[in-house]
C-alpha cells in the first residue's frame, strides 16, 4: 500500500530549544502507562513523557491543529536503535474531521514517514529466531508484551508494514527464516473489513520470508467494545493465554469456527441504512436482507452501470444463494421487503421481471427470447414471435436443491445456460424444431436452501467449479422471534428518493471504473487498495470449497460497482471495494463452514471422514478396505490417498512387520 506522506527515514527528529530541557512524564500518563500492563523499566526506557505547552509539540513537528496539550509524547523507535520521531495522545483529542463524532486518538507529524517501532528492549532479540516475535497495533501493546519478557514490534497503522507497496526495508533487520511470528492485532480484525485485509497480507508477506506464522484471535469484551493485548492483560490474561488464542496461517483464516462475521465496511451507504431500518421488523437475518438488496438493485438497473476487464464487460449481475442450517433459518422471510422496496421505484420491473421455477436452459431462454422474424413466401420479414424487450429477470428460487438436481441430470442445459448467463454470453438453444436465442439478457438468481440439501446435491467438484462458482453462498440464520410478525417498514421520502436517484444513475449505461484518487481518509486510492488485495482474491484454493470461490475477483469488483451505484459515483472509492470486500469476506467464510475440507470426490470425502473417526489410530490399506466392503479397487483407492496426501489433508507413516514383505502404511489425518 503506498504511504504518501514524504518519507524521512532517515531522519532523526530534532527537539529544538528545549533539547537540553528535563523531560518529566505527569503521574496521570505514568498510571494511564502502568494500567496498560507495562511495567516501570519499559516506560523509563521507551521514554515516555509529558508535553504541557504547545510550544514542545511544535519543535517536534506536529502541526498547528495537532498541538494539544497535555499530551502522552510516545518516542518511535527503529529497528536501529536510533529515535525515528514522536507521537503524542492528546487528553483532549481533535474530532476527526472525515468522521464525524470520532476522535483522532493518536497524532503523528506528516513528514514523518513510515517504520516499524522497536521497543528499546525488544532489540537485542530482533536477530534471534528461537526468541518468538510478535507483532502488534501500537507502541503501548509492544511494551505490555516486553513487559513480560517477549519480543515484539509496534506498526503503527494496519497497512505500515509497508511503503510504497512494497515491505519495508525494516523486515531485512529482523531474522525471520524458521521463526515463531505471532501477528496480534485488536480484535476488532474479525469485524473490520480492512484490517483483516492488512493482517492476512502482512501473515502472507512474512510466510514467503520463511516464518511459522500464527494469528492470535482476541475476543470484544462483553460490551462489545475491541480489546487489544495490553487490555487482555489488564484483564489478567498471561502470554501462555494469548498463545492459546492462536491459529496458524496456512493462507486462509477462517474468522470464527462456528460462524462467520460480517465486517462493518458492508453496511456502507443507502444499503446499510435500508438494512437497519428494516432489521427490526423481521425475523430475517441482517447479512441475507443486505446481500438481498445488493442482488435485487444490480438486476433492476440493468446493463447500465459497468467495468470492464481487459476488453470485457462485467455487468452487476449477483447470484446470491441464503443457506440455513435449518428450514427456521427464515432465509426467504426478507426477500419479500426488499421486492417490495424497489417497487417504489420501479413498478414495471416489480411486475414483469420475477419470476421462479427454474426447471430448464430452453425455458430460461424461452422467458427473454429475442424476437423471431423470418422470411414469407413472398421474400419479406414477417414477425413469428415479437420476442421479450425487457430482458432483465429476477429468479427467486425458495427450493434451490430443485434446479442442483436438475442440473445433475445428464443432458440438460440449465446448468450451460445460467453458466453463460452469469458470463453475459447469448443463450442459445439449438434443436432442431424449437430454435430460440435470447442476447443481452440481465439475470439474477436468489436461492435459498438447507445446509443439508446443499451438501447432498453439490457434491462434485465438477458440478461445484462448473456452476458453483456463478454463485454466492451466504449462512444465515433467524435473527429473533417474532411471535405477532414484525411491522411494516417505515420507509421514509428520502430513502425512497436516495434509491430513485440511484436506480435511475445505474441505469444509464457507464463504466464505473476503479478511483485512483488518494483519499485523505484511508491514505490511498481504490486502485492501490485493489491492487494490494488481488493476489489473494486471485489465489487458488483447494478441493470443493476452493471450486465455489473460485470467482473472488469478479464477484468483488461487482459487488464495488453497486455500492457505487448506491451513492451516484461514477468511480468506485476506497469505502465501495472496502464494502464489497466485507461482503465476499462473509461469503468466503460461508462456503469454508459449509463445504469444509470436502474434495468434491465422495469417495476421497468418506475416506477423509473415515481417517477423522479412527483419530490417533489411523488406518492401514486393509482397514480402508474393509471400510468400503471390500467394494472398492486397491487402485482407485491408492489414487484417492494420493490426492488427500498432495492437498495436505492426509499423511502416511510405513511401520516395520515382523516378517519380510513390504512395510505397513497406517494413514492419518493431518493436524489442521
Amino acid at each position: 500500500m503506498t504511504n504518501h506522506n514524504p518519507n524521512s527515514d532517515n531522519t532523526t527528529p530534532s527537539n529544538g530549544k528545549k533539547s537540553g530541557a528535563a523531560r518529566t512524564l505527569s503521574p496521570e500518563h505514568r498510571r494511564a502507562l502502568e494500567e496498560s500492563a507495562i511495567v516501570p523499566e519499559v516506560i523509563s526506557e521507551r521514554g515516555y513523557f509529558t508535553a504541557t505547552d504547545s510550544a514542545e509539540l511544535e519543535e517536534l513537528g506536529f502541526s498547528r491543529n495537532q498541538r494539544r496539550v497535555p499530551a502522552l509524547v510516545i518516542p518511535v523507535h527503529g529497528v536501529d536503535k536510533r529515535l525515528r520521531f514522536y507521537r503524542v495522545r492528546p487528553d483532549d483529542p481533535r474530532e476527526d474531521a472525515e468522521k464525524p463524532g470520532k476522535f483522532t486518538k493518536y497524532e503523528q507529524p506528516t513528514s514523518t514517514g513510515v517504520a516499524l517501532d522497536v521497543p528499546p528492549q525488544a532489540h537485542p532479540a530482533l536477530s534471534d529466531p528461537a526468541k518468538r516475535f510478535w507483532i502488534v497495533e501500537g507502541e503501548k501493546k509492544a511494551d505490555s508484551l516486553v513487559s513480560r519478557g517477549e519480543c515484539a514490534v509496534a506498526v503503527l497503522g494496519v497497512w505500515s508494514w509497508k511503503r510504497e507497496g512494497m515491505p519495508l526495508p525494516d523486515w531485512d533487520n529482523i531474522r525471520l527464516v524458521g521463526r515463531e511470528v505471532l501477528i496480534a492485532f485488536d480484535s476488532d480484525a474479525e469485524r473490520n473489513a480492512q484490517v483483516r485485509l492488512a493482517r492476512s497480507a502482512l501473515a502472507s508477506y512474512l510466510k514467503s520470508r520463511g516464518a511459522t506464522v500464527k494469528i492470535v484471535k482476541l475476543r470484544d469484551k462483553e460490551d462489545g467494545s475491541k480489546v487489544g493485548v495490553d487490555d487482555f492483560f489488564v484483564a489478567g490474561g498471561t502470554v501462555e493465554d494469548l498463545l492459546g488464542l492462536s491459529e496458524e496461517f496456512t493462507g486462509f483464516e477462517p474468522s470464527v469456527p462456528d460462524w462467520p462475521v460480517m465486517a462493518e465496511e458492508a453496511y456502507h451507504g443507502l444499503a446499510g441504512d435500508t438494512v437497519r431500518l428494516m432489521e427490526p421488523n423481521t425475523e430475517a437475518d441482517p447479512t441475507g436482507l443486505l446481500i438481498e438488496l445488493i442482488s435485487a438493485v444490480g438486476n433492476v438497473i440493468g446493463r447500465g452501470a459497468y467495468f470492464k476487464v481487459e476488453q470485457d464487460k462485467h455487468y452487476c449481475k449477483i447470484n446470491p444463494v441464503l443457506v440455513g442450517e435449518t428450514s427456521k433459518a427464515r432465509k426467504g422471510t426478507g426477500l419479500n421487503r426488499i421486492r417490495q422496496y424497489v417497487k417504489l421505484v420501479d413498478e414495471e420491473w416489480f411486475e414483469a421481471c420475477i419470476a421462479s421455477g427454474l426447471s430448464s436452459g430452453e425455458g430460461l431462454i424461452h422467458r427473454l427470447r429475442d424476437p423471431d422474424e423470418r422470411e414469407n413466401e413472398d421474400g419479406e420479414l414477417e414477425v413469428k414471435d415479437p420476442g421479450v424487450s425487457d430482458k432483465r429477470l429476477l429468479v427467486e428460487e425458495p427450493e434451490f436443491a430443485s434446479p442442483l438436481t436438475v442440473m445433475r441430470r445428464e443432458a440438460n442445459t440449465l446448468s450451460m445456460v445460467v453458466r453463460n448467463a452469469w458470463d453475459d454470453r447469448p443463450l442459445e438453444n439449438l434443436t432442431k424444431n424449437s430454435h430460440e436465442r435470447a442476447t443481452d439478457t440481465h439475470i439474477t438468481i436468489i436461492g435459498h436452501v438447507t445446509r443439508s440439501e446443499l451438501l447432498r446435491h453439490l457434491n462434485e467438484e465438477k458440478v461445484g467449479g462448473g456452476i458453483g462458482n456463478r454463485f454466492l453462498f451466504v449462512l444465515v440464520q433467524r435473527s429473533k422471534a417474532l411471535p405477532h410478525g414484525g411491522e411494516a417498514d417505515a420507509v421514509t421520502d428520502d430513502q425512497v428518493r436516495r434509491l430513485q436517484e440511484a436506480v435511475a444513475f445505474g441505469k444509464e449505461e457507464r463504466e464505473i471504473s476503479l478511483s485512483a484518487e488518494v483519499e485523505d481518509q484511508y491514505g490511498y486510492s481504490a486502485k492501490e487498495l485493489w491492487e494490494e488485495v488481488y493476489a489473494d482474491l486471485s489465489e487458488g484454493r483447494r478441493g470443493l470449497f476452493g471450486a465455489v470461490v473460485s470467482r473472488a475477483e469478479a464477484y468483488v469488483r461487482r459487488i464495488a460497482t453497486i455500492y457505487a451505484v448506491l451513492d451516484l459515483s461514477e468511480d468506485v472509492k476506497v469505502a465501495h471495494l472496502l464494502a464489497a470486500l466485507a461482503v465476499w469476506q462473509y461469503c468466503e467464510q460461508s462456503a469454508y463452514l459449509i463445504f469444509g475440507d470436502r474434495t468434491g470426490d465422495r469417495l476421497a470425502d468418506e475416506l477423509l471422514e473415515a481417517l477423522k473417526d479412527a483419530g490417533e489410530e489411523g488406518m492401514t490399506r486393509n482397514d480402508i478396505h474393509d471400510f468400503f466392503g471390500r467394494n472398492q479397487k486397491s487402485v482407485r483407492i491408492g489414487s484417492v490417498l494420493r490426492d488427500l496426501e498432495r492437498q495436505g489433508l492426509v499423511r502416511m507413516e510405513k511401520e516395520k512387520t515382523d516378517g519380510p514383505g513390504r512395510p505397513t502404511e497406517r494413514w492419518f489425518v493431518r493436524d489442521a
